[in-house]
C-alpha cells in the first residue's frame, strides 16, 4: 500500500488514541463488574464495555496490518513516463459506450492520502485510477461503470 507521511501518521495517531482507549476500559470494566449488577451477568454497563473492548482489538489488528504493508512515498515524478503509474498526470480520452459522448480529461494518479476525488486527483486504488496503471501511450482499456462501459485511450502522460 502506498501512501504519503502524513496518512501513515493518520495512522500511528489513530493506533496511539485505540490503544489508550483499551487501557482505559480496564479500570471502567472492573468498576462495573463489581458495581453495575450482577457482576459479568445481567450486566449491561459491563457488557457494553467488554463489546467495545473487542471492538477496539479488531480495529488495532486491522490498523496494525495496513501499517505493516504501508511504503511511504514522497510525491515526485516518475523518472519517464512510458506508463501510468504512481505521481502521474494522465490525460485519457473517455468514450462512454451507453451515452455516445466522449469527453477528454485530465487526471492525477496518487498515493493514499495525496487524493482530493474533486479535484481529479485519484487513490491509485480507486478503480478508475486501478485500471489504468501500467497502461501506455495509445492503450485503450475498458471500464466497466453501474450504467454501462467506457473507452479509456491514454493520449498523454506527465508528472504531477
Amino acid at each position: 500500500m502506498f501512501v504519503v507521511q502524513s496518512y501513515y501518521e493518520n495512522v500511528i495517531q489513530k493506533i496511539a488514541e485505540k490503544e489508550k482507549r483499551l487501557v482505559d476500559i480496564q479500570p471502567e470494566k472492573e468498576y462495573a463488574y463489581h458495581n453495575c449488577g450482577d457482576q459479568w451477568h445481567d450486566n449491561p454497563h459491563y457488557n457494553n464495555l467488554l463489546s467495545e473492548e473487542r471492538g477496539l482489538l479488531t480495529t488495532l489488528n486491522e490498523l496494525r496490518a495496513q501499517i505493516s504493508s504501508m511504503k511511504i512515498i514522497d510525491i515526485i515524478s516518475p523518472a519517464n513516463f512510458n506508463s501510468v503509474g504512481l505521481c502521474t498526470r494522465v490525460v485519457v480520452n473517455e468514450y462512454d459506450i451507453n451515452t455516445d459522448k466522449e469527453q477528454t480529461k485530465e487526471i492525477c494518479i496518487m498515493p493514499l492520502g495525496a487524493d482530493d476525488v474533486s479535484c481529479g486527483i485519484l487513490p491509485y486504488t480507486a478503480p478508475y485510477a486501478a485500471a489504468l496503471m501500467g497502461a501506455e501511450i495509445g492503450d485503450v482499456i475498458e471500464i466497466k461503470i453501474p450504467r454501462g462501459n467506457l473507452n479509456i485511450t491514454i493520449m498523454k502522460i506527465k508528472g504531477v
